[in-house]
This record gives C-alpha cells, sequence and structure tokens, in this order.
C-alpha cells in the first residue's frame, strides 16, 4: 500500500513538471495574432499580378530569415500607420527595365481593393535603409497603381478612413451651468449622504491569465512533500511492530 502511496505521489510530481513546461513554451496572444497577419499576407500575395510590362511580382520566401523579417516589418510598420491597418499583401516587386529619374509607374491587379479605398504602400528602401510611403495615383476595383523609384519588398495597405473623406470639425464645449444655490456639496454630490470613493476596486483586471507555471511548481512542491510523508510514515510504523 505504500508503494502504491509513493507511486502515485511520484506520478504528480513529474505531471506537474510537464505542466510547467508546456506553459512556459506557450506563445502569447500577441504572437499569434502576429502570425495570422504574415499568412494573410503571403495568402494576399499569391493573388497579385503586375499589368505593367517589365514589372514581375513574387511571393516572399519565408524560409530565407532575412525575407521573413522584412514580412514582419513591414506588417509592424502598418500598424504604426494605423492600428486598424489591414495588410493585403506582402510581395517582391522587381522591374527588368530602366527606371527613369521620376520612378515608373507600375499598375499591380489586386482582387480584394475596392475603389474609394484608403491604399497606402509600404516599400523597404534598402539605400536609405528605412520603410518609405507611397501613395498610389490610382485606386480602381482590383487595381493600383503607383509610382516606384526602388523595389522589393512591397506591403499593400488599406486604413480604415475612406480615401478623401473630409474629417468632421469638432463641436464647441457648452458652457459650465453655475450651481443652484443652498444646496448643499459633499463628495459624492448634493444630498447624499455615501462615503467618498477611497481608490480603485481590488478587482482582477481583465485580460490577466493565472500563472499556470507557477501553479504547477506549487503542485509540484506539494507531491515531493506527499512522497517524503510515505516514506517516513513507513519507516516509523516498521519500527513500532
Amino acid at each position: 500500500m505504500k508503494r502504491k502511496i509513493a507511486g502515485l505521489a511520484t506520478a504528480l510530481m513529474v505531471l506537474s513538471f510537464g505542466m510547467t513546461a508546456f506553459a512556459a513554451n506557450s506563445p502569447s496572444a500577441e504572437e499569434v495574432q502576429q502570425q495570422q497577419k504574415v499568412e494573410a499576407a503571403i495568402k494576399g500575395a499569391e493573388a497579385i499580378q503586375s499589368e505593367t510590362e517589365g514589372a514581375t511580382v513574387s511571393v516572399p520566401n519565408m524560409e530565407d530569415a532575412e525575407v521573413a523579417a522584412k514580412v514582419n516589418e513591414a506588417i509592424t510598420k502598418a500598424a504604426e500607420v494605423d492600428e486598424k491597418a489591414e495588410v493585403k499583401a506582402v510581395i517582391e516587386l522587381n522591374y527588368d527595365g530602366e527606371i527613369p529619374e521620376g520612378g515608373v509607374s507600375i499598375t499591380l491587379s489586386v482582387p480584394d481593393i475596392k475603389k474609394g479605398d484608403n491604399v497606402v504602400i509600404l516599400h523597404w528602401d534598402s539605400v536609405k535603409g528605412v520603410w518609405e510611403r507611397i501613395d498610389p495615383t490610382n485606386v480602381a476595383d482590383g487595381k493600383i497603381t503607383a509610382t516606384f523609384t526602388s523595389f522589393s519588398p512591397v506591403a499593400v495597405v488599406v486604413l480604415p478612413e475612406k480615401a478623401g473623406e473630409p474629417e468632421q470639425p469638432s463641436q464647441p464645449s457648452q458652457p459650465s451651468q453655475p450651481s443652484q444655490p443652498g444646496q448643499p456639496t459633499t463628495p459624492n454630490g448634493p444630498g447624499t449622504n455615501q462615503a467618498p470613493n477611497n481608490g480603485p476596486s481590488a478587482q482582477t483586471p481583465e485580460g490577466k491569465s493565472p500563472k499556470t507555471g507557477a501553479e504547477a511548481s506549487v503542485l509540484s512542491l506539494l507531491a515531493v512533500i506527499c512522497a517524503a510523508g510515505v516514506v517516513f510514515c513507513g519507516k516509523k510504523v516498521k519500527g513500532i511492530a
């Protein structure tokens, strides 16, 4: 019987170690969201074609660490432009012809684009070492046209606001109304006897998950204590007998 209890305690200890390792290796919500955006950008790149002679479009090779890093940078840069920006695709754009001084106009076929979408293009300028923003010269249903002076990689981004939509003027603030005489003032307003709020409640903030790794460590400690107790009690009983 003692051996069975000791074996059970040891099994619990081994299980707790596995739970700790699993919790430590779990990806965060931000990492999962980033990976989903990368997959969507690569899938969108497969549908884009060039309608300009000499310009070629290809899907980034994500097995190349440097290329994969640039794809992730493009998605991060788009979020800096607007947190609700949608990266339709990240492509490798190249041009075989001679580039004139003012750049070359290239038209891309992008099925998900509609006329009136607020489209911007992010391009990695390897000479300057920065991501530059390029505003298209034309946005139509399924097509965008922009002028490029250098190429690859390029991200097609749609911002949430409609193109050309004017900003609404802010409304002037209303003057505050004077307080009525004869009303006593209390910390919570006139006519109330409630105690003032002494600070924020001690509720657990939303979105915070319990520390599974810490709980698993406590479980491991309890398992070790149980196993040691069984052995100690067994020896004591044997001595009494």
